[in-house]
């Protein structure tokens, strides 16, 4: 799965903290990609898919 894919799956929530711990923990993830989504986490977020139509 490629990095962007997994960005948007912590985005919308569709995967937790957890989640990315064990990708982390497992060696799936690099360690900046581990940090660049544990940042997303502690975004607050839009549970539409991160999309607003005004």
């Amino acid at each position: 799965m490629d990095f962007e894919t997994m960005k948007y799956y912590v985005s919308t929530g569709l995967w937790p903290a957890e989640r990315v711990e064990k990708l982390y923990q497992a060696k799936k993830i690099t360690k900046e990609h581990y940090d660049e989504l544990k940042a997303l986490l502690t975004l607050p977020t839009d549970k539409s898919g991160g999309f607003s139509v005004r």
